[in-house]
């Protein structure tokens, strides 16, 4: 299993802030007029054994620092615009140093985006039908990063299965700092 690092914001005047986000006033929740969502599958790097992947990167485009949830809500639409019903996992589990193995990380500290930065979240789910007696698989037309009262849409182009009588679903890492990992 892979642990995500994450930057996140622990009040004002915390490590990565500017000295304008941290003078008077904490950062304001990200607004979705002020992101940019797009997506990368690296070239097919999470692509195999049935899996599939793709990197989630905002940017923030506006004037200011502001703040989004470590993780934030991803939903899928079909190409009319209809919600899908794919869900992400409830706990990811993530490996942690020391002798107790792996254990719940619990992210609740906002990630800070200062103007112009890109933070990235990593998306996974089963592609294949190998499920026994099903052929429960979903192709959304978009992803729908929902921010606030407002959301922002990237083409999708995935594959996503489950069981027969399932939901599909995916895991997603944490927000973190954008790499250029190609």
């Amino acid at each position: 299993m892979k642990s995500f690092e994450v930057t996140p914001l622990a009040g004002v005047g915390a490590a990565g802030a500017s000295a304008s986000s941290t003078v008077g006033h904490a950062p304001e929740a990200c607004q979705a007029a002020h992101l940019n969502v797009t997506l990368d599958d690296r070239n097919g790097a999470f692509d195999g054994m049935s899996q599939s992947g793709t990197v989630l990167t905002v940017r923030n485009t506006g004037e200011e620092a502001c703040t989004l949830p470590p993780v934030p809500l991803v939903q899928f639409e079909d190409k009319s615009g209809a919600k899908l019903s794919v869900f992400r996992r409830s706990v990811v589990r993530a490996r942690q140093p020391g002798s107790h193995g792996a254990k719940t990380t619990q992210h609740v500290e906002p990630v800070l985006i200062e103007p112009g930065v890109v933070r990235e979240a990593t998306l996974h789910w089963v592609s294949g039908e190998v499920f026994d007696d099903s052929h429960n698989c979903v192709q959304p037309a978009w992803l729908v990063l929902k921010v606030g009262q407002g959301e922002q849409r990237a083409a999708f182009k995935g594959h996503l299965c489950a069981p027969a009588g399932a939901h599909q679903v995916f895991d997603q890492s944490a927000l973190q700092a954008h790499t250029d990992a190609q």
